[in-house]
């Protein structure tokens, strides 16, 4: 065999074997708590069709821009690995107020887009600061002594005016809220301790006196 057509079949492997590469890495997948977006490294650009958890033939120089199926969580708090310290502000009638709380949202699937047009991946960083203003925002609306004895109404405040600014600004919806500490200063939360086993003595008394 002359050596001419030794290199023309050597020419031919190498095709069918960049071929091969080029089919193959067209293919990504998603796992199954996963969605994404095509997004084209050669135009970089974004298409608005939505892929699920699978295996895809997307193109050469695609890839996938992938987002959760599931809950996230944000947590302001003391603890170690927490998104963000405990939210600090100041109570209705101008007393400090720590607050530790987190609370899990999930991203709205047909908005993705939009939310990637407007934040790239990088949405996780404002939504943060935007939501520590709210919760510091809310806490300025009640009293003090509201913290002890309203704070399920609080925490359904505090949830229903995240759970408004996410859908509008992250195309998401706050599903879970928990208020899981409040510190009040300490003479404070004496004096509330001291006053309610006092009422609950002047409850037991009248009881007591009915009978």
């Amino acid at each position: 065999m002359s050596t001419g057509l030794f290199v023309g079949i050597g020419s031919l492997v190498v095709g069918v074997i960049a071929i091969i590469i080029l089919i193959f890495t067209s293919f990504r997948s998603l796992e199954v708590n996963e969605i994404g977006l095509n997004y084209s490294g050669i135009t970089k650009s974004v298409d608005k069709d939505l892929f699920t958890s699978g295996i895809h033939f997307l193109g050469v120089g695609h890839s996938f821009i992938k987002y959760p199926t599931t809950v996230q969580t944000f947590e302001f708090s003391k603890s170690k690995g927490s998104d963000a310290p405990s939210v600090r502000s100041r109570t209705k009638d101008g007393l400090e107020v720590e607050l530790e709380i987190s609370f899990q949202y999930l991203y709205l699937s047909t908005e993705l887009y939009d939310l990637y047009m407007q934040y790239g991946q990088q949405e996780r960083l404002p939504c943060m600061k935007v939501a520590i203003d709210i919760l510091t925002d809310v806490a300025t609306q009640y009293k003090a002594s509201q913290f002890f004895f309203d704070k399920e109404k609080i925490s359904g405040t505090m949830q229903k005016s995240l759970n408004k600014t996410f859908a509008d600004f992250w195309y998401a919806t706050v599903d879970y809220f928990q208020l899981k500490s409040i510190d009040l200063p300490d003479k404070y939360e004496i004096a509330i301790q001291e006053t309610e086993v006092m009422r609950q003595d002047i409850h037991k008394a009248e009881a007591e006196k009915s009978k």
